[in-house]
């Protein structure tokens, strides 16, 4: 699925809820996005006195759990608001060459946690129906030789467009 980064996104939700009414409920979320960065590392990283020629593929996913508030609660049209918190997951990849000094390939990793927030609608038609929802995160990561980036401001968006299910509910007729 295209993201909105300028690479690929994946988000995976799955949410619960536990009161009858389906107001607030219990999100459990996999974000994933993977960004290119063709020409230069500081279109990543601007540090100054620092390039990486080629590519430079940044990819990160994040794990976590949220609170959902979903209004009307037994509506076909229904939108909703979620917030919530996830361990991420940053990997680094490069091939080109860093201050003209080749870089056949190198791969670095980071992790911190982050707060992630998202919105969508859902229509449904009896038990199923279709989503549109919007997710963003946004953390830190730190990467050593030969990058030497402290700290590197990193995120993702991801629009998914599924498949929704509300279970107990009756098909139309």
């Amino acid at each position: 699925m295209p993201g909105l980064d300028g690479g690929g996104a994946l988000n995976l939700s799955v949410s619960v809820f536990p009161d009858a009414s389906r107001v607030v409920g219990i999100d459990l979320e996999y974000l994933g996005t993977s960004r290119y960065y063709p020409n230069d590392f500081r279109l990543a990283f601007p540090i100054a006195g620092t390039g990486v020629s080629d590519q430079t593929d940044v990819s990160t996913s994040l794990i976590g759990a949220g609170v959902r508030l979903q209004l009307p609660p037994r509506s076909r049209l229904r939108a909703y608001g979620s917030v919530g918190y996830g361990y991420v997951h940053h990997v680094i990849k490069v091939d080109g060459t860093f201050i003209g000094l080749p870089v056949d390939y190198h791969e670095q990793t980071d992790s911190d946690w982050a707060p992630w927030v998202g919105a969508g609608a859902e229509l449904f038609f009896g038990a199923w129906g279709v989503s549109v929802d919007y997710r963003r995160f946004s953390s830190s990561a730190s990467f050593g030789e030969p990058f030497d980036v402290p700290t590197a401001e990193l995120g993702g968006r991801a629009i998914l467009v599924g498949v929704a299910w509300q279970p107990g509910a009756t098909p139309p007729r």
